[in-house]
């Protein structure tokens, strides 16, 4: 129950920071719109099209290190996993060993 909940937790976490990252990247897409409408020169269909290539870009930025940090924590999760199993096994044989049950019989 204990080892549950602190899984939940710690998706639930993972899922906010991941969210705060995207309201991010939207505050630095607002922030360089309103650099531009700032400057002379730039009509709306300009600043509209550089937002737009900007969102993208940081977009496919921010999902590629998503992408690397998830399969990272998968691979920690599953080596923590083997080792998990390995120590339950061990436990497990011997327990079979010190009770004389199993094909581990003294």
């Amino acid at each position: 129950e204990k080892l549950r909940s602190q899984k939940e937790n710690d998706a639930m976490a993972a899922r906010l920071e991941e969210h705060m990252r995207w309201r991010a990247l939207e505050v630095q897409v607002l922030e360089f719109e309103e650099s531009l409408r700032a400057k002379d020169g730039f009509d709306d269909q300009a600043i509209e099209a550089q937002c737009a290539e900007y969102k993208a870009t940081l977009t496919a930025q921010l999902e590629d290190t998503l992408r690397k940090e998830r399969a990272k924590k998968q691979q920690q999760v599953a080596a923590t996993t083997t080792i998990q199993r390995a120590k339950g096994q061990k436990t497990a044989n011997d327990f079979a060993i010190a009770f004389g049950v199993g094909k581990n019989k003294k």
